[in-house]
Formats: structure tokens, sequence, C-alpha cells
């Protein structure tokens, strides 16, 4: 039984697909999709997610995970078809708690991360090396796909290195195995939030400064997933923003000028944008620059400058995931949280288990 990508119950994140006919494409790394399906119960249990990589260079290749009611990971290079099925002995999920007690499970697919040292944007004949097109999900015969219900707002998380997860398992070698969208700063809050979210993150970018892999500047990126494929804007409601670490060149009033000028362009592709920006993590720099645009944007409901500097624990390195459970996230949560739901809700922070474990949850209830 084969199901396309066209299907309204599949849901693609908002930003980072591009639908043509039956095929929906992604460009870089923290795009995802998801849905409900009793597949995994039903004949051989295997969900098999078809693919082409049109310009990847071999032993390159993207590497995609895939996720079981948020309770299980798994991932892989992306080397088609990529199968998802259930851990051994939890073949019957109605009577396994850590499945939670259901015969349907929640699907999330997520392009984890993609290579750093090949091209990652098309220019000219050169052509962006990540490029990811999903053909068709392809379940066991008498399986039955169900409406997955969204969450009420949608945001996108954008930004340099740190939005894409760069090295958050382990700096030392941020390859593509140690860096992961899934649990980068962008993704963790949307979780925590209850958001819909997806992350595009380029590492080496600034405002102006362009990366790795020929990546692009943020303005750049933020308006087109690859060259010349505009980026569509109409179905998110909350930008998050964390740019301006790899910006030290530019001055005092160059940096505020250069948030002024992305909010405008922020405005022309969506005047109704709620646009959060965090302070860079690991330098503890432009706090003073934030100070200045919180007050000129002060009476504006629709932008927000949140201080986030980490500097004295990270020391210019980046984040690993034990930091942001502990730290990042708990501290800046409450500020981003007020912004988006105002003081209608109150969030409770428990206590993170295994901070060390990627798989583990801090756990943030809304009230």
């Amino acid at each position: 039984m084969l199901v396309y990508p066209n299907n309204t119950q599949l849901n693609f994140s908002k930003g980072t697909w591009l639908l043509q006919g039956t095929d929906s494409t992604c460009y870089s790394s923290g795009a995802n999709f998801n849905f409900t399906t009793n597949a995994l119960t039903i004949g051989t249990g295997i969900i098999k997610i078809h693919f082409e990589l049109p310009n990847v260079a071999a032993g390159y290749e993207p590497i995609v995970e895939y996720r079981i009611n948020d309770a299980y990971y798994g991932y892989t290079k992306a080397i088609a078809p990529i199968e998802v099925k259930l851990p051994v002995g939890f073949k019957n999920a109605t009577t396994d708690p850590f499945m939670k007690n259901c015969s349907s499970h929640y699907i999330e697919i997520w392009v984890k991360s993609t290579s750093f040292d090949k091209q990652r944007w098309t220019i000219g004949d050169v052509k962006n090396n990540n490029v990811l097109t999903v053909k068709s999900i392809e379940l066991p015969d008498g399986s039955s796909l169900w409406d997955t219900k969204p969450y009420n707002l949608t945001a996108l998380a954008i930004g340099s290195s740190s939005s894409e997860g760069w090295g958050v398992l382990s700096e030392t070698d941020g390859d593509r195995i140690n860096t992961d969208a899934t649990l980068s700063w962008g993704v963790l809050i949307g979780k925590s939030l209850g958001l819909n979210i997806s992350t595009v993150g380029y590492g080496g970018t600034g405002f102006y400064k362009t990366g790795n892999g020929n990546a692009p500047n943020i303005f750049t990126y933020f308006e087109y997933m690859d060259n010349d494929i505009k980026r569509d804007w109409s179905g998110i409601d909350i930008a998050l923003i964390n740019i301006g670490t790899n910006d030290g060149n530019l001055l005092f009033d160059d940096f505020i000028n250069a948030n002024i000028f992305f909010i405008k362009r922020l405005r022309e592709v969506k005047p109704t944008l709620n646009i959060i920006f965090t302070s860079p993590f690991q330098t503890g720099t432009r706090l003073a620059e934030f100070s200045r645009l919180r007050s000129q944007y002060q009476d504006d409901d629709l932008v927000h400058f949140v201080d986030a500097d980490f500097s004295n624990i990270l020391q210019g390195h980046h984040p690993q995931i034990g930091q942001y459970k502990s730290l990042i996230i708990p501290t800046i949560l409450p500020s981003v949280a007020k912004v988006i739901y105002g003081n209608n809700k109150e969030i409770i922070i428990k206590k993170t288990i295994k901070d060390s474990d990627p798989t583990s949850h801090t756990f943030y209830t809304l009230k």
C-alpha cells in the first residue's frame, strides 16, 4: 500500500518543503513530516519511506531520524528506503505502556543532519548536495492512516549553527552523526511549548556572512530554501531567531540596523508574524544592542528580544544537549512562553532525567 506526499493525512512541516505533484522536497536539515497509523501492528509491521537524493555524493548522504510516539528513536543514513518498525519486544503495542498502550502510532520523520563538506546551496551548475525528495510511504496492506490534529500554532526556528544543532552530541567531532536538528534550541523550545516546529540552520552564517558549503546569509535563506526556491511563510505564526554569533565584525549601529532590516523583510513575507530573537548563546555579545532594540520595539506586540547569554558556561563553544536541558532551555523558556501565551499559562519545569541521554526528556507542563 503506497501513500504519496500529496495525501492530506501526511503533515509536512511548514516553510521547509516544496510539494510538486505527488512529491515533496526539502533542501536542508530540520524539515520533518508526521502521520498517525496502525501500520506497525499490521502484517510485517514495517513502514518504508521511499525517496530520491538527486545530487548527493556517495558517503555524504543526509541522516534521517524517525520517532514513534515520541518515545522511540532511530536514525540512519538516507540510503533508500528507510524502514520504520517497533523495537524488539514491543510488537503488540496495545499492551505496551512504553508505546502508550495504543494500537496506532504517531510517526515523525526528520532530516536530522546534512553534510557540511559538500555544497549546501545550488550555485550555477554546482548543485545542493542535500536535496531530499520523498516519493512515497509504503505501508503493509490493510493499514490505515488517521488524521493527526496539529497544534494551534506553527513556528520556524532559523539561524546559524545552533539552529541546525551543530555538534550538539559532541562538538569535538561535529559531523553529521553528532549534529542533530531535532535537539537544536528551537526544536526543544517548540516541543516544550506545544508548537508545530521545524528548524533551518546554516553553520557559519550571519546577517551578511556566508557559511559552510557556500550557504548564503540569512537575508537569502530566510526567503529561499535553495536557489530560486521560495520559502513559504504563509502557514507560519512564529519565527524563532538566533543569529549574530558570526557577525563579530558588525559595529553596534550596524548590528542594530541589520535587525531592523531583517524585521522589515520578515514582515514583507508575513505581516502578522510573531518575531522572537534570542541573543547569541556562546559569546555573550550583543546584549547592549538587544537592550536598545527592546526599547525601540517596546510598543510592538509582534517583535521581541530575549537575552540568552551563556558565555560563562559555553566559553565560545556550541551548546551540548546536557547544557540545553539543564540550563539554557529552562532559562529562556519562560520568556518565550510569555511572548507566545501571555500570562495565560504557567510553566512548571520538572527535573531533567539523564541530561547526557539525548532520548531523555525535561518535562515542561503548561497550566
